[in-house]
């Protein structure tokens, strides 16, 4: 196997677990939105730690990359910088193989992401929303009754 098919396999290998990792993100999601819909609190604080421990393990997936990128680039002889999964799609010749298949796959699941994130960042604020007048209105409810009863006044010489 040479330096470049070396890389490509873990290449290939590092989007299959990308995409995996999305789908999981995508579930997560799915739990948070539920959870927020439903207003239940203990929901929505265990759905949001499992999407959080789910963005943690980015880390170690992005520094695989990274490394995968560099060992591509010093094969490409250019910097990892330029190299996108497209770009080297195009510099392998393989417009309709698996790794143009994965490319689509993730960018498809990617898209997902970021459209049910936007979702839910809108609900949750809807939900902030309706929070803050419920509570403003049950103070401002107190406030009008306790000023119709009146006090009573002491005297303090007394």
């Amino acid at each position: 196997m040479t330096e470049l098919a070396h890389w490509l396999h873990r290449l290939e290998a590092c989007v299959q677990r990308e995409i995996a990792a999305q789908a999981r993100v995508l579930e997560r999601l799915d739990a948070e939105e539920i959870a927020i819909s439903r207003g239940s609190p203990e929901e929505v604080l265990a759905a949001a730690e499992a999407l959080g421990e789910e963005v943690a393990s980015e880390d170690a997936r992005s520094r695989e990359r990274r490394a995968i990128l560099t060992g591509l680039a010093a094969s490409f002889e250019v910097s990892p910088d330029s190299l996108t999964l497209s770009s080297i799609v195009e510099r392998i010749g393989e417009p309709r193989g698996n790794l143009a298949h994965l490319r689509t796959e993730l960018r498809a699941l990617v898209a997902q992401v970021v459209r049910r994130t936007r979702r839910i960042g809108s609900l949750a604020r809807l939900q902030g929303q309706v929070l803050h007048e419920a509570i403003g209105t049950v103070i401002s409810q107190e406030l009008q009754q306790g000023a119709r009863s009146g006090g009573a006044l002491v005297n303090a010489e007394a």
